[in-house]
């Protein structure tokens, strides 16, 4: 799907030299007028920096900017990370013009680094150069830490008469687990929306695509997703309710799904996407739990990446996280190979086939626990050696 730009945003990256490699690691989404904003946020007790400080602009009215930073979380650096955020802030308010209360921050990279403040604020005068529209995929690299590929996409509607635009980037490959961690999402949009409506519009979002997928079941301080909206489409205004904000809230959910999707495809050292679908819950936090039981568990994660259809592991992992499953009324396929039912697993020349659809890029594991109605997908990727090497060498 070819990219478009909502109205009125301007993008740019530039490299501060936070990164050991040089490549761009400061990004500056700026809007031409002011805009409502929406976050969400890490919910891991231990928030970095430039999360508790965006907590708080959120609280002061319209938008103009979000600079954010890779190679260095600014987190667990207690006031003096703070401190930081604040300076930068000051200084890129100067720098463009605008009023420090506009201005929103992310930050992701190695926890426990203060951010140099000098670094990031010596890049305003090229930032501000460089702003445009064809400054989105610098935007768009500078926020990539062990991600492989840039992350980003966009949907086109109609509201009413007018066309708007909603588009977004992200980053995250490891350390990926609901709600939202080690991702940073940046969303703009040129749609006339209230406050209530874009904030519900996220939350939807969020809950059907960032909040379904796992790549190593860790969380982190930094996770951030903010989204702004500026007007400029002047269309008829999206309340919280109607064929609008549907139409507005079903484009919100396709293109985070698709971008979740990408995350999980370049999951640190990644060679698999296994898609999980756990069926016959009595209730939708059951079939949660059971979900992401078996997208964090080592050994199926393993499994898949051997292409071994090791159904073993699926019913004892199923048992342990949840208290009413039984072997009779346990179903299990991999693909749209059943596996096991009633008690029993499939031969030995069954299993056979399913070790050869295993060696697909996308596979899907679906379990039936046969007690209800309710159901919960998730996403995840295997776990390989790779995943290993990157995660022993991260800060050296």
């Amino acid at each position: 799907m070819a990219l478009s730009l909502p109205k009125g945003f301007l993008y740019a990256g530039s490299s501060a030299g936070l990164k050991n490699d040089g490549k761009k690691d400061v990004a500056v989404v700026y809007s031409e007028v002011p805009s409502i904003a929406a976050g969400l946020f890490t919910t891991n007790a231990i928030k970095a920096a430039p999360v508790t400080v965006s907590m708080e602009q959120l609280r002061k009215g319209r938008k103009r900017m979000i600079i954010a930073n890779s190679g260095i979380a600014n987190a667990a650096t207690a006031k003096d990370g703070v401190k930081d955020v604040n300076e930068i802030i000051s200084a890129y308010a100067k720098g463009f013009d605008i009023r420090q209360e506009e201005i929103l921050v992310a930050s992701t990279g190695i926890i426990g680094r203060r951010l140099p403040v000098e670094k990031v604020v010596s890049q305003i005068t090229a930032l501000k150069n460089d702003l445009s529209r064809q400054g989105f995929m610098d935007a768009v690299k500078a926020i990539m830490t062990t991600d492989t590929v840039p992350k980003y996409g966009s949907r086109r509607l109609k509201i009413g008469s007018k066309e708007t635009i909603l588009t977004g980037f992200v980053k995250g490959s490891g350390m990926i687990q609901p709600h939202l961690a080690t991702m940073l999402g940046f969303f703009t949009s040129d749609a006339n929306i209230t406050q209530g409506a874009l904030k519900k519009a996220l939350l939807g979002a969020a809950e059907a695509s960032f909040n379904r997928i796992t790549i190593d079941g860790e969380m982190s301080t930094n996770d951030t997703v903010l989204v702004m909206a500026n007007g400029l489409a002047e269309n008829d205004t999206i309340t919280d309710e109607g064929r609008h904000y549907a139409a507005f809230e079903q484009a919100f959910i396709d293109l985070t799904r698709e971008l979740a999707e990408k995350m999980v495809k370049d999951g640190e050292g990644a060679n698999k996407v296994i898609e999980i679908n756990v069926t016959g819950a009595r209730n939708e936090e059951d079939a949660r739990r059971v979900s992401f039981k078996l997208a964090n568990s080592p050994l199926i994660k393993t499994a898949f990446f051997g292409e071994d259809p090791n159904w073993g592991r699926i019913v004892a992992t199923v048992g342990a996280a949840c208290s009413y499953a039984s072997e009779t009324g346990l179903k299990i396929w991999i693909g749209k190979q059943p596996v096991f039912s009633s008690g029993k697993g499939i031969d030995n020349e069954s299993l056979l086939k399913v070790r050869n659809s295993m060696k697909n890029r996308t596979i899907q594991l679906t379990v039936d626990l046969g007690a209800g109605n309710r159901s919960f997908n998730v996403m995840t990727c295997d776990l390989t050696y790779d995943y290993i090497r990157i995660n022993s060498t991260y800060t050296s």
